[in-house]
């Protein structure tokens, strides 16, 4: 028996070059577009208080979670969305 393998697209940064913060969440749907059109099952946001040193300085935009998985208006609808964080 074959299980389904599903992947989403993490996305553990919010400074995008070129985006200024209120076309954020407009920038997340255009990568959740293009993710759902490129086959991706969903999209993960990293879920901070602040940015890890892993993936950027302290002072790079952090969304919270709950909010910044929220389907925004036309979000697509085949493609999931949550938050992850490891402790």
């Amino acid at each position: 028996m074959r299980l389904p393998l599903t992947l989403s697209l993490h996305v553990p940064n919010f400074d995008f070059p070129g985006t200024e913060p209120d076309r954020l969440f407009e920038t997340l749907v255009e990568i959740a577009t293009t993710a759902e059109a490129s086959g991706w099952s969903g999209l993960t946001m990293m879920d901070h208080v602040h940015q890890i040193s892993a993936v950027g300085p302290r002072t790079n935009r952090m969304l919270e979670g709950n909010v910044a998985s929220r389907r925004s208006p036309g979000a697509p609808s085949g493609c999931s969305s949550g938050s992850w964080s490891a402790a």
